[in-house]
């Protein structure tokens, strides 16, 4: 913003907003005047943080010399590519005469520049338009976490010389994604207020359209590029188009939980049930393995399925069957050897898994009474002989 009382002033034209369809050109006309005691060098240059603006303009730094109470001009000309994505792009306009007046200055213009869609009908000068609030871009997108809602303010202008009502639509989402609001009516009672299904603006009057979106929360994270058509009354043919670049950032959150169905065995396999809940708002691809927590591997593991595919808000269960091997260490006496395993999970894409996973263990029964007696028998029969 311009601080108060610069020796230095700028008129801009346009004063804020540019719009123009890929391909078409445009320019930016800066006035300059010196009001101060000094003559100046004064420089005039674009900078922008989505560095996209910049890239379409000719020549981005221009300088002055003006004597006290001169004035000058330059021209920053844009020539926007055939490509150039739709959206609005932020820059700024600065005015700086570091040598002169380093006190007041730099002074910074925020400027912006409306990339039209192709599909949008050319707008004339009593057409009425509208603008987003925040603007954003392919560079700019707008963060909305799933669950979470982003408030969208639309200024409409009736720019005509008719009473028009307009209306808002998004072509492109499920209804359940937005809402529209309209400003209330006041009716005649006092106190009450009717809801209204469309804008009314007198000849030469802006007004305000609420426009709320609310992804699912089971919406799978990625970049979306919502389309906003404006309706007017009046003008039921004209073609009113913007574009709202959202990024749903990746929640990684999986649930793993490890139950028991069948934890002491003698000849069958244990029985597990490994249940997944896919907490976040990406696909996950899983596969499954378990190893002993002591230094031997004692068993084997199988999976059924050794591998899920699991959408958000899913749930899943799979069956692991844990089967002691080396049957010559199963234990004669006692209560039976515990063996202690950890499941393991691998995600095929390369998305988080939980730090700690399940464990659990599978008790092996002693061998029954019989088979110590005929190891018994069998070595007195030795001894005997």
């Amino acid at each position: 913003m311009q601080p108060f009382a610069s020796p230095l002033t700028a008129i801009i034209n346009p004063p804020d907003l540019q719009s123009a369809m890929p391909g078409d050109g445009l320019e930016l006309s800066v006035i300059v005047q010196n009001q101060g005691e000094y003559g100046a060098v004064i420089d005039v240059y674009l900078d922008d943080t989505d560095q996209i603006p910049s890239q379409w303009c000719q020549s981005v730094r221009q300088r002055l010399a003006l004597d006290p109470q001169q004035n000058g001009e330059v021209i920053f000309d844009f020539v926007l590519p055939a490509n150039a994505l739709p959206g609005t792009y932020d820059y700024t306009l600065v005015i700086d005469s570091p040598l002169h007046y380093p006190e007041d200055t730099p002074i910074q213009y925020p400027q912006q520049l409306r990339v039209l869609l192709r599909e949008q009908t050319v707008v004339r000068v009593n057409d009425p338009s509208f603008f987003l609030s925040p603007a954003t871009n392919p560079q700019k997108p707008a963060r909305l976490n799933p669950g979470d809602v982003l408030p969208v303010q639309v200024r409409v202008e009736n720019r005509s010389n008719l009473v028009d009502k307009f209306r808002l639509t998004c072509l492109d989402l499920e209804a359940e994604w937005f809402t529209i609001r309209y400003p209330s009516k006041n009716l005649d009672a006092p106190g009450l207020v009717a809801e209204t299904s469309c804008l009314e603006l007198n000849p030469g009057m802006s007004g305000y359209i609420q426009l709320e979106l609310h992804p699912p929360a089971e919406t799978l994270a990625g970049t979306y590029t919502p389309t906003l058509r404006l309706y007017s009354d009046n003008h039921p043919d004209l073609v009113l188009l913007d574009l709202v670049y959202l990024d749903i950032p990746t929640v990684e959150q999986l649930q793993v939980e490890l139950e028991t169905v069948i934890g002491k065995v003698s000849h069958r396999p244990g029985k597990y049930l490994l249940k997944l809940r896919n907490a976040g708002n990406i696909i996950r691809q899983l596969s499954f393995s378990a190893s002993s927590r002591e230094e031997d591997e004692l068993c084997t593991y199988d999976y059924e399925p050794p591998q899920v595919r699991l959408p958000p808000s899913r749930e899943a269960e799979i069956l692991l069957l844990v089967q002691p091997v080396h049957k010559r260490r199963r234990p004669f006496v006692g209560t039976g050897q515990v063996i202690n395993f950890q499941v393991e999970l691998e995600d095929t894409q390369g998305y988080k898994l939980p730090e700690k996973l399940p464990q659990a263990m599978l008790i092996w029964k002693a061998r029954p009474w019989w088979q110590l007696l005929l190891l018994v028998l069998l070595v007195l029969g030795l001894l005997g002989g």
